[in-house]
């Protein structure tokens, strides 16, 4: 797995993470 790929997936993971629970 590239380094971008990893980042992009922990980046857009932790957004949906973090606004599920805010809702």
């Amino acid at each position: 797995m590239t380094p971008i790929l990893t980042t992009a997936m922990i980046f857009a993971a932790g957004r949906g993470e973090r606004m599920r629970p805010l809702t």
